[in-house]
């Protein structure tokens, strides 16, 4: 379950310049100060490496040059000196197919290692302390890897002194996959304990892209730097970068970081730095992804991102859409809403022009990010801090509806903050924590609101929460929330407040179930103030139709998040 590593840095002394390429091109000059670099400006294009240019030179050189007239002349830099670059176009978790005989919580454990470093488990074959012969019939077991065609198979043993798992390993990947389809022929990453026989390793050498991974050091001790080592460069020796079309030749040489490993090092250094636990929430339109960190763990998980080119589609677009609209109170059809998405998928760069289309891409985003978390953990683990990001939410036209969507996206119990990286820039600064930098995410995080949320379930519309807000120079303001129902709470931004809340019944505030809870420490009301989620986890709808749409525009209304239409209006009504 991995922790960042940091490679050597080889950006700029004076300047440092990071580049992060998704729906756009987006170029960030980082200055040095006393405490660290800190932003100078970003340039931005839309990225041109498909129709109609098919040229990615042509973005990156409009970013560099807008960059230029933003700051001036780049002291000392020219344009072959090396960047960071991070971004979802660059690439997406490479796929997995794991066969191992760990114990649960060593298999575990090397699941956490390969998703935290970008690789994405896409089957699995688990035969804990068994022989794989006896578990797995080596045909069916073929078969199986023939239908995952993951580009990469995870061969992890453990105390295989006779090395008989090896070789029935070696005998599926050598007679029953290779040949089968011409067209595959997975890498192949061996994880051991005991030092294999020769004559098996020569066999994977010869025959396929082999990386061998010692874990003699175990999974026992807290720290693992040297295996996380070996597991970045695993990814580096094994995966066929994706990001040669899409980038200039001479970026070639420069340090890139995937998407995931850049959120995860970002929220991994803001729960060490604040002694917290920390959740980064990154969606745009092509897909969502997640990173939590406690400060001592780091996972990561995404959804979307599809392989082919950019114009390849909306996040949408993978998800139902039936469950899509259930969040939208106007009356759309499905047919139109696939259609704006479809219309999204191939003009990435374009904005929503009406309230109904920038609450059909929120939706999406917190469906995606949804889907990410459960990939991860369901129900969400508590967390602290709630980090949103990505063009989608950093790009938002109200700070609140971003936190809204973390909110739906994450599904918090209890309190947590809710940030917004207004700049976008939490992925590039990652990225160049990964590269060397003693670079700092926080200084660009603009805190929005308080949340509390409750657990548990109980009769829609029956009392759920009570709550007090105390300013630290004003009268107390008390809340009522029925169960179902949000509510929102503002005072004064320039005072603090102390907050405390009664759960009815048998739901839970944080406090356990039915327990009355305290903040131990004054909050700030940000521009949100403290958001008062009383739907329950997990989240059910009203039975009847009108109802669902009666609550969600309560949602909206109560948290000033989004001004809609009459929920009676069809899509022709609908203007912003």
């Amino acid at each position: 379950m991995g922790v960042p590593d940091p490679i050597e840095a080889r950006a700029d002394p004076k300047i440092l310049l990071a580049a992060e390429v998704g729906p756009n091109v987006r170029i960030a000059a980082f200055g040095e100060a006393e405490d660290g670099p800190r932003l100078l400006s970003i340039g931005e294009s839309e990225s041109t490496h498909a129709a109609p240019y098919f040229d990615a030179a042509v973005g990156f050189d409009q970013a560099r040059s807008r960059l230029r007239a933003q700051i001036g002349n780049l002291d000392g830099v020219e344009d072959s000196d090396r960047y960071v670059v991070t971004g979802s176009a660059l690439g997406h978790a490479a796929g997995v197919a794991l066969i191992s005989n760990l114990t649960a919580d060593r298999h575990k454990s090397v699941i956490g290692l390969l998703t935290s470093h970008d690789f994405e488990i896409a089957a699995q074959f688990h035969a804990p302390n068994k022989k794989l012969a006896k578990q797995f019939d080596p045909e069916e077991l073929a078969r199986q890897l023939l239908t995952a065609r993951a580009p990469i198979v995870v061969v992890a043993l453990a105390n295989d002194r006779g090395w008989e798992n090896l070789a029935t390993a070696v005998d599926i990947l050598r007679y029953a996959v290779v040949g089968r389809i011409p067209s595959y022929s997975p890498a192949i990453i061996l994880i051991h304990y005991e030092d294999p026989e020769p004559g098996m390793l020569a066999t994977l050498i010869n025959e396929f892209k082999f990386v061998q991974l010692s874990m003699k050091a175990g999974f026992d001790t807290p720290d693992l730097p040297q295996v996380r080592t070996q597991f970045a460069e695993a990814y580096e020796a094994v995966v066929t970068r994706q990001a040669k079309p899409i980038m200039p030749e001479h970026f070639d040489e420069n340090v890139t970081v995937p998407l995931r490993k850049a959120l995860g090092t970002a929220a991994h250094a803001m729960a060490v730095n604040g002694g917290i636990s920390v959740a980064v929430l990154h969606a745009e339109p092509r897909g969502a992804s997640v990173a939590i960190s406690d400060g001592r763990e780091m996972h990561t998980a995404s959804f979307g991102f599809d392989t082919n080119d950019a114009a390849a589609g909306h996040v949408g677009l993978r998800l139902p859409m039936a469950e899509v609209l259930e969040w939208i109170p106007p009356v759309i059809s499905e047919s139109m809403a696939e259609a704006y998405f479809k219309n999204r998928a191939w003009r990435p760069w374009l904005l929503p022009e009406t309230s109904v289309e920038l609450l059909l891409d929120h939706t999406a985003a917190h469906l995606a990010l949804r889907r990410a978390m459960r990939s991860l953990a369901d129900p969400s683990p508590p967390i602290d801090l709630i980090v949103c990001t990505g063009r989608t939410l950093s790009g938002a036209p109200r700070l609140v509806q971003a936190a809204l969507c973390g909110i739906n996206g994450y599904m918090p119990g209890g309190y947590c903050q809710l940030a917004v990286d207004r700049p976008g820039v939490l992925a590039i600064c990652g990225a160049l924590i990964v590269a060397g930098s003693n670079i700092s995410a926080e200084p660009y995080l603009v805190h929005v609101a308080t949340a509390l949320s409750c657990g548990g379930n109980a009769t829609f519309g029956s009392a759920a929460l009570g709550v007090e807000v105390t300013p630290h120079d004003g009268e107390p303001i008390s809340r009522s929330v029925s169960f179902g129902a949000m509510e929102r709470i503002t005072w004064d931004a320039a005072t603090t407040a102390a907050v405390k809340s009664w759960p009815g019944g048998k739901l839970d505030a944080g406090g356990g179930r039915g327990r009355a809870t305290a903040l131990r420490n004054d909050i700030t009301a940000g521009i949100g103030g403290l958001i008062i989620d009383a739907r329950g986890r997990p989240l059910e709808w009203p039975a009847d139709d009108s109802l669902r749409k009666a609550a969600l525009l309560q949602w909206f209304q109560s948290t000033d998040s989004y001004v809609l239409p009459s929920q009676t209006l069809d899509w022709d009504g609908v203007d912003g």
